[in-house]
């Protein structure tokens, strides 16, 4: 890991894990990529299969999954791509004015196709947030951090747990009344419009 990336900074925080911006000092152009570390447990490899299933102009490529001991401790590693221009949270706290109506239309097409894809495939992301979603450029977001994603592979009762981020969790997760969770993955995608065009 030490001979083949540099760490630039770090970014935070996704899912479980920590995310470093890197240089891959192995590629000809030494390209810049995010890294994310997760400790090697049970379960903690969920969004590398995920994501490794996931091929979406919306959703966030993964380049390369491996395994690494850092110090005595076994990591899970991926590297994706690194957006300069970061998440859409931020993106919308620093905007000077109201986004102009059809940019919130663009997003919203590009967000709900995002999430028609995965549930299309049994893959439900259960944590829809604006940080959770990342702009490639100012007219292309593409759907992240898949550490909370459950799939066809788990059993059935793992789609009603009450996980992801309370703002942004249905009534009806709350209220353990939930029996399809990819319901609650529009619920959330809902709270992201109303913040986009309020």
């Amino acid at each position: 890991l030490i001979n083949r990336y540099e760490v630039l900074k770090k970014i935070g925080f996704g899912g479980f894990g920590s995310v470093f911006k890197v240089c891959d000092l192995q590629s000809e152009d030494k390209k810049i990529l995010a890294l994310k570390i997760l400790p090697r447990e049970e379960g903690n490899n969920v969004e590398f299969i995920q994501m490794s299933k996931l091929n979406h102009e919306n959703i966030l490529p993964v380049y390369e999954i491996f395994e690494t001991n850092i110090g005595n401790f076994e990591k899970w590693c991926f590297t994706m791509p690194f957006l300069e221009m970061g998440d859409f949270q931020s993106y919308l706290l620093n905007l000077k004015s109201n986004l102009p109506i059809n940019r919130i239309l663009n997003y919203m097409r590009q967000m709900l196709s995002s999430i028609e894809y995965i549930h299309q495939r049994q893959v439900y992301h259960r944590d829809i947030k604006p940080e959770n979603f990342l702009l490639k450029s100012q007219d292309h977001v593409v759907l992240s951090d898949f550490g909370l994603a459950k799939g066809d592979i788990e059993n059935v009762i793992t789609k009603t747990s009450i996980v992801g981020t309370e703002l942004f969790q249905s009534p009806e997760l709350f209220a353990g009344e939930v029996k399809d969770v990819s319901k609650t993955d529009i619920y959330g995608l809902g709270c992201v419009f109303y913040i986009m065009i309020t």
